[in-house]
């Protein structure tokens, strides 16, 4: 099995698995990949079959159940997610994506699962803005700045068909597709302008203020803090972030639109 090097914010990782798996996880992590064996404490993960054709993980001590290819993919996304997380000292982990738009000024798309943040954030980059972050946007409190997180944007079937994503038929998909994003739409810094809480709407698209208060409930719901001992000093950093930039609720009916209303609402905050 061949040994890949991965870092994930301030963590760093070891991943093992056999062909055509490792593969899949090359080519999705393919930003996330470094040359050298990490340095110090790093998080070994070796996937191997088990019977039926499912698959299971192990990380250090830790053996997950035997799991369907898709799910495999979907949990080792999901734990690097959360070590991610848990190694920042000084950021808020907001669970968001997080685009630039082109002129300048990056937002961070929070929301539930499927509530189509990463279905806009894709079809933000397509549309020319910058990507920074997917699932962990990382903001530092006293300038604001985001920290890049490039994991693959994760993509189910519909999202991905919306926005014109082709998703390989691989069985390794058919929960979520981690599309790669290309090299020359990646950023590296940006400070962040606002926040937008997205959820999907059959109606007319809206946008609306969400006050300091009512936004600090919402967003606590939208922080990934894995460690217990750290969810005072996050939260008072999301409290003191909610104060320094806007908050609103992004009601969307379709990316294309989505976009439209992201980049009037960035521009605005520029403005």
């Amino acid at each position: 099995m061949p040994d890949l090097h991965a870092a994930a914010l301030d963590h760093a990782f070891v991943i093992r698995a056999p062909d055509p798996l490792a593969g899949v996880i090359s080519e999705a992590l393919a930003a996330m990949l470094t040359r050298s064996e990490p340095a110090g404490d790093a998080s070994q993960i070796e996937i191997r079959p088990a019977a039926d054709g499912r698959w299971v993980m192990r990380v250090d001590r830790d053996e997950s159940r035997p799991m369907m290819p898709a799910r495999t993919v979907a949990h080792l996304l999901e734990h690097l997610n959360a070590r991610a997380a848990d190694s920042l000292v000084r950021e808020v982990p907001l669970h968001a994506a997080a685009v630039a738009h082109p002129a300048g000024g990056v937002v961070a798309l929070a929301g539930s699962s499927g509530s189509g943040k990463s279905t806009l954030g894709a079809a933000s980059v397509l549309a020319g803005w910058g990507f920074v972050a997917e699932e962990v946007a990382a903001v530092r409190v006293d300038d604001r700045s985001v920290r890049p997180f490039h994991r693959p944007i994760g993509l189910r079937a519909g999202g991905a068909a919306a926005i014109g994503v082709p998703v390989p038929t691989e069985e390794w998909f058919d929960e979520v597709y981690p599309w790669p994003v290309p090299a020359d739409s990646r950023r590296t810094t940006g400070t962040l302008a606002g926040i937008a809480l997205v959820s999907r709407t059959d109606g007319e698209p809206t946008v609306d203020e969400v006050r300091p208060a009512r936004a600090l409930v919402e967003l606590v719901e939208h922080t990934v803090v894995p460690s217990e001992d750290r969810i005072v000093p996050v939260f008072r950093r999301l409290d003191e972030l909610i104060r320094s930039v806007p908050v609103v609720r992004l009601a969307v009916a379709g990316p294309a639109t989505a976009v439209r209303q992201l980049d009037e609402l960035v521009s605005g905050w520029r403005s």
